[in-house]
């Protein structure tokens, strides 16, 4: 490796996050320079080092950026369809049960009207039509 490599490609190397072509230029590139060793060494200090947290005041500042709302808002915000998933599988069950049971009233009618007198089969069709009692 003629150039010395950025400290992102240094860091991927240090945390075996490289394909083996860059990892085999970078150790190339290690054996050439002792310079090269001294920058990795530090390269993984700051890597091992504890990570300092933002102060309270720049993360509040951060906050307060339009961007940064903009973004909370939308993140905070669920999807429409996760909103009325549970009213429309509700809806489905309901209506599901209803159809059921109004075909099976219908097929009901219709085998006990099968037996009987064509006349006398309109009426019993007619009247569970209309909701009225069979029995």
């Amino acid at each position: 490796m003629e150039e010395t490599p950025d400290e992102l490609t240094i860091a991927a190397y240090l945390e075996g996050g490289l394909e083996d072509e860059e990892r085999a230029a970078i150790e190339r590139w290690l054996a050439a320079s002792p310079e090269a060793v001294e920058l990795v060494a530090a390269c993984r200090e700051v890597l091992d080092s504890p990570t300092i947290p933002a102060p309270q005041s720049f993360v509040a500042k951060l906050t307060d950026l339009p961007e940064a709302q903009a973004a909370l808002d939308g993140a905070a915000a669920p999807p429409f369809w996760r909103d009325a998933y549970w009213p429309s599988a509700a809806a489905l069950v309901l209506l599901s049960c209803l159809l059921g049971v109004q075909l099976a009233q219908t097929v009901t009618t219709e085998a006990i009207a099968g037996d009987l007198p064509p006349m006398t089969a309109e009426v019993v069709i007619d009247l569970d039509m209309t909701g009225g009692h069979l029995l």
